[in-house]
């Protein structure tokens, strides 16, 4: 469940819990190098659209979704700024293939364990399939989630903390029975806390879970890294970052 009063709070520290550093603008880089220019981009659940902001201004076509709609008045007004091709769209995921150009997009992009919201055995399959439909021949699809490799909730699991100078984001896994739950809360400077999400139902993606539903999907190579600079993945990794094509 979403807390819709402090929605607006973590629309506010967004940008600076969650930068576009500059790992993330190398990492971006090196994709944009195997295609003509200007590289295509989506992203989905693009929440304020810095990243997206950031590769249109580097000449790339560039399309954002997001279903919330203070995050997306937000990434909205980057669109702003002259001669960039950069859009924002109101959409899930589960309407893209709908509305969006088959065999377009360069690169597809889930990053900030957004994958983990997609919590239905057949919403997740379609999901990947749509994205493999939605990719050109040699597209990429780049997921950004948790490892959750050999950790279970029993019943609880505290992820890690996302702190910046004047917030955090604190995050705890809940498991009942088979299905599995996600809380969010921020802190302030000031040190009070509100909820952000609470008992929001979620699955958890392993390693082999995506592996599978790649290959499924028919994705040919599944590459697995522990963080955007392309650090070798290990059990103990904090992070998974897959790239597939």
């Amino acid at each position: 469940m979403i807390d819709m009063e402090n929605v607006e709070l973590f629309n506010e520290y967004y940008d600076e819990l969650f930068p576009v550093s500059e790992d993330i603008k190398e990492f971006y880089l090196e994709i944009t190098k195997k295609y003509k220019m200007p590289t295509r981009f989506l992203r989905i659940a693009s929440n304020t659209g810095g990243l997206e902001y950031h590769l249109a201004l580097e000449g790339h076509d560039v399309t954002g979704l997001e279903e919330e709609l203070s995050l997306l008045e937000s990434a909205s007004r980057r669109r702003r700024y002259p001669n960039t091709a950069l859009r924002f769209l109101n959409m899930s995921s589960l309407e893209m293939t709908h509305f969006l150009g088959e065999g377009f997009y360069n690169v597809i992009s889930v990053l900030y364990n957004q994958l983990l919201f997609i919590h239905d055995e057949i919403l997740i399959k379609k999901f990947f399939f749509d994205c493999k439909k939605l990719l050109s021949q040699d597209g990429s699809l780049v997921l950004q989630l948790w490892n959750l490799e050999g950790r279970h909730p029993s019943p609880m699991l505290a992820m890690p903390t996302i702190e910046s100078e004047r917030a955090k984001l604190f995050y705890q896994i809940w498991q009942e029975t088979e299905r599995f739950s996600l809380n969010m809360d921020i802190e302030r400077s000031n040190g009070k806390i509100y909820p952000v999400l609470t008992k929001t139902e979620i699955q958890l993606y392993r390693p082999s879970d995506i592996k599978r539903l790649a290959e499924e999907a028919g994705f040919q190579s599944i590459a697995f890294y522990a963080d955007f600079q392309k650090n070798p993945f290990t059990k103990e990794s904090e992070m998974l970052l897959a790239v597939l094509s």
